[in-house]
């Protein structure tokens, strides 16, 4: 299967791949070669690309998934790949997001953003 991956900011060379897991918003899935053609929302996680000379992973931040005739393609508001992650400041956001969140009773705090900043960092950090 030729895996694409692409955001904004980034476009990731084609990948041949014999599996894929992504995080959609209905749970993880594994996309295997036959795959019936679809398409679906990203959440936030770790995207795993398995090809025969082992895996690739990277962080998408949410996006869509494509799946037809053995062609994949991943379009994400963000992807990194696991080389580039930040593990520090994926840290450092995790910790400040909690503190946010610990304070939920003032009235300044966004509470969906600090929710959706700590899912971020969690997942950035499962890939460490």
């Amino acid at each position: 299967m030729n895996v694409d991956i692409l955001s904004p900011e980034k476009l990731i060379p084609t990948v041949v791949a014999d599996a894929v897991s992504v995080p959609t918003v209905q749970g993880y899935m594994g996309v295997l070669p036959e795959h019936t053609a679809l398409i679906t929302q990203l959440e936030a996680g770790g995207l795993i690309v398995k090809t025969s000379e082992g895996q690739k992973r990277f962080f998408v931040s949410g996006g869509y998934l494509q799946v037809e005739n053995n062609n994949i393609k991943i379009i994400a508001d963000s992807v990194e790949a696991e080389a580039d992650i930040d593990f520090t400041r994926a840290e450092a956001a995790l910790k400040k997001a909690t503190a946010r969140l610990s304070k939920f009773e003032d009235s300044t705090t966004d509470i969906p953003r600090a929710i959706n900043a700590q899912n971020r960092a969690e997942e950035r950090l499962k890939l460490k």
